[in-house]
């Protein structure tokens, strides 16, 4: 099955990121044709797209169904994915030599039982 159209013959519909699908049809629309368009939908669109597709029944309509498709992002560069990724490092306090030189005095202090 092929997304096809007069009025689309230059224009690529591969990787919109947002699609808006609304399916009419009379109230014999089955659920296996209703997948079958969303299937397809998602076929052309981009893997992160959303995708939202809704109904509309049309009690004039008999073994037929209408596809409207909105889309956006078509044409755009496709950008790489960024993944963010911090380094969080612990900070220990640093001692200076003088306050290492104090505590080393006070250790000594502590076993010759000052």
């Amino acid at each position: 099955m092929a997304i096809s159209s007069p009025l689309l013959e230059d224009i690529d519909l591969s990787g919109a990121r947002g699609v808006l699908v609304n399916i009419t049809a009379g109230f014999d629309l089955r659920l296996d044709e209703f997948e079958t368009v969303g299937n397809t939908i998602r076929a052309f669109a981009s893997d992160n797209a959303t995708v939202v597709i809704g109904t509309s029944l049309d009690p004039d309509m008999n073994d037929e169904l209408r596809v409207t498709v909105v889309a956006t992002g078509i044409g755009m560069d496709k950008r790489p994915e960024i993944t963010l990724v911090t380094n969080k490092q612990v900070q220990q306090p640093v001692m200076d030599s003088l306050s290492a030189a104090r505590y080393g005095a006070a250790d000594a202090g502590a076993k010759n039982g000052r």
